[in-house]
């Protein structure tokens, strides 16, 4: 009866006024006969978060937990609903101490001016991509600290729950003078402004590569319609550096490394890449906590001065070309471009330099294939530049350029997959240890990466293997596909005995052994394989692999995930505002696909339950003591996953290149020593699991 029900959403979802409205009408229709059911308030909030209706979801979400605060499933979802509207950089960027005192001097200094040559004429400021408004309210310290009432703030925020944060902070800092204008900038005119044009833009809308946040477009508008001609900008200049950097995790990242994985063969001539790299001109990486070596020094690539606008519209709309080269001073291998910024604001500057602690990452340009360089190798790498930086090419000078390398895009989990020297023996010791009643063994596999269904298929070639995608669009299906036949053309399988199956179809064939990869790659069970496990019960036959267990361990404080987790009204340079109680409900307690490194831990690791697969949707309750092994704050839990399957095992810690974990942070943090126990409890419901320290 509840499939009707999302059936019934699903139809409606297409009609043109659908809405959060829509789903709550019908949920409320059915509620006086399907109320009862545990899971009917759950499925209304993941309908609505599957149509990206958060207000709407968190009213649900907060009833549910005020209700039960041990509620799992609201509370894993709430932490969804956070990370989906407020984007975890946003926690780094406040906590970023350097970052909040050079915005906040340059502002004071660049408003004194003003209010010099003013001659007592109002002066109106504008913040764009204002958030939680505090480089607004550093331009309303000032005004108050200097005695100034000729000062009128406007802050811009096209982002509807970080309005209703910005709103919250100013009523929660009892601010009245600064005007909340909820739209993209943009889209704004002097009206909004009570007829007036900025004499000051303050706006803080750069990502890792600087113009990815659309700052230029910005910027270009507000000149043509926003600013005074004399208008000062905070920030004024910027300027682009570029190097070439050796990194072999960002290698294992972007493309397969090696042409065989256990007895299957990889195209020599076939380069598989993430399919990342087609779709967006650059990702961005932590470089300082990963191995890495410069192989030049850097070049500075472009500057640009904001007050300039002539320039600011010739670096938006002219497609230019910008030539440099590199003379490399380390032997080794060039696996991708990597650039970060300088912003001055007047005497100081803020950059996102890879050795200067910065709430922002690099922006990492990762080559199709690595090049091998030499000491003084020219190389010559192109960029364009249109509104962002694209590389072009890279190249060394005087040496064959590889054009035209043959590749073939595939997702991140299956790069990752394939250059793991651990799951690449896991699946080699599985397959030689498969036992089938027949010579032709029917396979059914859900695993999303199809390996062990293609070593099986190579060394039992009247086998037959159906891939069920799961949740896929048509173009991840035909990704997905086009590497199975690239693989099973390669290895000689048959592609007659391959097929793709539709989820209907799940139950009506009869399957030998059925393949499951129950942990995505961010280091969460994955709901698609829980929400299929009470079809593939029925199913008599072989489940791949057999059990799972959940290890866990202690994590001291890190600073690290302190900064992504939650604000400290310490770091926000200046004591007369405090946003840390307001953003307090919305701090993140549950991260997936984290990076352990630099994280210091005050235990061994411990296992908390080991269950077949099979009940892997079903609610569990776990407590255990844990021994303290070093003097410390308990502060996360990180968890992790084992695989079993005839006395083969895989953990997705093995290879940390090939899986990152999941971390949960504990509340309240408390202090612990060498000697103590404490206990860690244990509760899952449908997949989804809360863990927590209690002294």
């Amino acid at each position: 009866m509840l499939a009707k029900v999302i059936g019934l959403v699903a139809e409606l979802e297409k009609q043109p006024d659908f809405s959060a409205d829509t789903v709550a009408d019908v949920f409320n229709q059915f509620r006086p006969v399907l109320g009862h059911m545990k899971q009917y308030d759950m499925t209304f909030v993941d309908l609505l978060l599957k149509n990206e209706f958060y207000f709407a979801a968190e009213v649900k979400l907060k009833e549910l937990l005020e209700r039960n605060p041990n509620h799992v499933l609201a509370w894993d979802r709430w932490n969804s609903l956070v990370q989906a509207t407020i984007p975890v950089w946003h926690f780094a960027m406040l906590n970023d101490s350097s970052r909040n005192n050079a915005f906040r001097n340059r502002i004071q200094t660049v408003i004194n001016e003003k209010a010099i040559s003013s001659s007592g004429e109002e002066i109106v400021i504008l913040d764009i991509g204002s958030g939680t408004g505090l480089l607004a309210f550093y331009a309303e310290e000032f005004a108050n600290q200097s005695g100034l009432t000729n000062i009128s703030t406007f802050a811009c925020e096209a982002h509807p729950k970080m309005v209703q944060i910005l709103k919250s902070g100013l009523t929660y800092n009892k601010i009245e003078s600064i005007r909340v204008l909820p739209k993209l900038s943009t889209e704004l005119s002097p009206q909004d402004m009570m007829n007036n044009k900025a004499d000051v833009l303050i706006t803080e809308t750069f990502d890792a590569g600087l113009f990815g946040e659309h700052c230029l477009e910005i910027i270009d508008h507000a000149w043509k319609n926003l600013l005074k001609e004399d208008a000062k900008i905070v920030p004024n200049k910027a300027k682009v550096l570029a190097n070439l950097v050796q990194c072999e995790k960002v290698r294992k990242k972007t493309f397969v490394s090696k042409k065989t994985f256990g007895y299957l063969s990889i195209d020599n001539d076939l380069n598989l890449i993430n399919s990342w790299t087609e779709k967006e001109p650059y990702t961005s990486e932590k470089i300082s906590s990963m191995d890495h070596v410069f192989l030049s020094d850097p070049e500075e690539t472009l500057g640009i001065d904001f007050e300039d606008q002539e320039m600011v519209e010739k670096h938006l709309r002219e497609e230019t070309f910008i030539t440099k080269e590199f003379v490399v001073t380390e032997v080794g291998w060039l696996d991708f471009v990597c650039i970060w910024f300088e912003i001055s604001m007047g005497s100081e500057s803020i950059s996102n330099h890879p050795e200067r602690k910065s709430c922002w990452e690099q922006a990492v340009y990762p080559l199709r294939k690595p090049i091998r360089v030499d000491a003084n190798d020219h190389v010559v790498v192109v960029f364009k530049q249109k509104g962002h930086l694209e590389l072009v090419s890279c190249h060394v000078k005087e040496k064959p350029f590889p054009h035209n390398i043959k590749k073939l895009p595939v997702n991140s989990n299956i790069v990752s997959k394939l250059n793991s020297h651990a799951f690449e023996n896991f699946i080699e010791s599985v397959a030689n240890s498969m036992s089938f009643s027949h010579e032709t063994p029917n396979i059914l596999d859900i695993s999303g990466h199809g390996l062990l269904s293609l070593r099986i298929l190579k060394s039992k070639p009247n086998a037959t293997s159906s891939f069920f995608i799961q949740n896929s669009s048509t173009s991840d299906l035909r990704e997905m596909l086009d590497f199975i036949i690239s693989m099973a053309q390669q290895n000689q399988i048959n592609p007659e005995n391959i097929t793709c199956l539709p989820e209907d179809q799940l139950a009506e064939e009869s399957w030998d052994l059925v393949l499951l990869d129950p942990i995505d790659k961010a280091g969460r069970i994955n709901d698609t394989i829980v929400s299929l496990l009470p079809t593939l019960k029925k199913l008599s036959c072989q489940i791949f692999p057999t059990e799972i267990c959940l290890k866990c361990q202690v994590v001291d404080f890190s600073g690290k995930l302190a900064n992504l987790s939650c604000i400290s009204d310490t770091h926000l340079a200046t004591n007369a505002l405090k946003l840390e109680r307001v953003m307090k409900p919305y701090f993140i307690r549950h991260f997936q696909d984290m990076d352990l490194s630099d994280l210091t831990f005050l235990s061994n690791p411990f296992e908390l339950f080991k269950i077949p697969v099979s009940n892997l949707g079903q609610s569990q309750n776990v407590e255990k003591n844990v021994d303290i092994t070093a003097n410390g704050k308990a502060f996360a839990i990180v968890y992790w996953f084992e695989y079993s399957f005839k006395g083969n095992t895989f953990s997705t810690r093995t290879d940390l290149d090939c899986d990152h974990q999941a971390i949960i942070i504990n509340d309240p943090v408390f202090d612990v020593k060498v000697g103590n126990k404490i206990n860690c409890s244990l509760a899952m419901q449908s997949g989804a699991l809360k863990i927590r320290l209690v002294n």
